[in-house]
């Protein structure tokens, strides 16, 4: 049995697998990196401590922001291709971030 290690704040959220919050902010990483490459560094990085910040205050385990990120980055990686197949990658509209966002509200990210 494992130890129980009490959350760092009290978030009111549920833990819940996958990582709506990583997911979402990786498939914006994804997007912004794919839009504007010089921006990869910084997209990659906001990620990462979206991702860390889950596990560090307890809303999450390793596991459920791996997933999360893996779903975030497809994602992303549809978005941009449904934009390239639309006219290019300039033409990302509200029409091409609507669907990472209903996911992540879906996945528990308020």
């Amino acid at each position: 049995m494992r130890d129980y290690q009490p959350r760092l704040w009290n978030t009111r959220i549920t833990p819940s697998f996958p990582s709506g919050h990583t997911a979402s902010s990786a498939a914006w990483a994804t997007v912004a990196a794919g839009r504007y490459p010089r921006s990869a560094p910084i997209a990659a990085a906001y990620a990462l401590v979206s991702a860390w910040s889950q596990v560090y205050v307890g809303n999450h385990y390793a596991g459920d922001v791996l997933a999360g990120a893996v779903i975030g980055v497809v994602i992303g990686k549809w978005v941009l291709s449904r934009a390239e197949g639309s006219g290019g990658a300039n033409r990302v509209g509200y029409h091409m971030i609507l669907p990472p966002i209903v996911l992540s509200l879906r996945l528990g990210h308020r």
